[in-house]
């Protein structure tokens, strides 16, 4: 049908259609293999953002505790004064509905 409606030799249509098809194929390959480059980029980003959350932290923590043991009494009370404030602020959330 293509022979028919181009004028062209059947050898020379096969021939297109294989060049065109081999060529699809490479341009779909090259994409598929920047779509992994990108997939691994960004899981690596992810790791790294996730180590550096994770050492931001522990060393919050070591902090805090750092604090608690140098100054226990006053992290007791602030605890307290922070628990006092929040059941507050409860009560009168829970009041007002």
């Amino acid at each position: 049908m293509i022979q028919r409606k181009t004028g062209e030799a059947r050898q020379s249509v096969e021939k297109y259609l294989e060049e065109v098809s081999a060529n699809g194929a490479s341009v779909l390959s090259q994409a598929g293999e920047t779509v992994r480059e990108y997939a691994h980029q960004a899981a690596e980003k992810v790791q790294e953002s996730t180590k550096q959350a994770a050492d931001t932290m522990r060393h919050g923590y070591e902090e805090a505790e750092k604090v608690v043991r140098q100054r226990p009494a006053e992290s007791v009370a602030v605890c307290f004064g922070a628990g006092v404030l929040v059941g507050l602020f409860l009560g009168m959330v829970m009041r007002s509905r």
